[in-house]
């Protein structure tokens, strides 16, 4: 999925070199949807007032991925191509709705669908947006680190202090600087 979610983000390769690299990650049908040959799907009705059915959160607010895995997709509903699959406590921005799907914008600012059910308007989460960031046991820069982690790793956001977030992992907290997560 990595090499399908760089291929998607390089629309500058010519379409042959998609095709071949997408034939290597073994998904030779997938060139004509990562160049938009397929058809666009609908853009979601306008909601005048800008409010959601979602928790009642106005759109542009931040919703939080609830279930252990989810898919995003290319339009809203199940037959849509997956965009890209992520983890709980993956933060989206809310930018539209339609039915029972919400569109979003993610960490690098590309547009997907989510369903409803997967994603929760009241808990608060990050995502780390650098390519690597420690995990610090202390807000601090000189604090030990716990662990590295690599971009797109989500935690459930707790608290603040100064420049540091402070964050969940199974149930024990720590720190990372506020610049390598998303949204701040």
């Amino acid at each position: 999925m990595h090499v399908v979610r760089w291929i998607c983000r390089a629309p500058h390769l010519p379409a042959g070199l998609v095709a071949a690299l997408l034939a290597i990650a073994g998904l030779p049908g997938l060139s004509q949807s990562v160049y938009g040959q397929s058809p666009v799907p609908t853009p979601a009705k306008s909601n005048p007032q800008g409010v959601s059915a979602v928790q009642g959160q106005p759109l542009g607010q931040q919703l939080c991925v609830k279930a252990a895995r989810a898919n995003l997709r290319a339009g809203p509903g199940q037959k849509h191509r997956i965009t890209w699959e992520v983890n709980r406590h993956m933060p989206l921005l809310q930018v539209a709705k339609d039915g029972e799907w919400i569109k979003v914008r993610d960490v690098d600012g590309d547009l997907h669908w989510i369903s409803e059910k997967l994603v929760s308007g009241t808990e608060d989460c990050v995502t780390v947006r650098a390519e690597k960031a420690n995990i610090r046991k202390a807000p601090n820069g000189k604090a030990e680190t716990w662990f590295t982690v690599e971009k797109y790793t989500s935690f459930r956001r707790v608290g603040q202090k100064d420049n540091w977030v402070k964050i969940e992992y199974e149930g024990e907290t720590m720190w990372v600087a506020q610049p390598l997560v998303w949204p701040t």
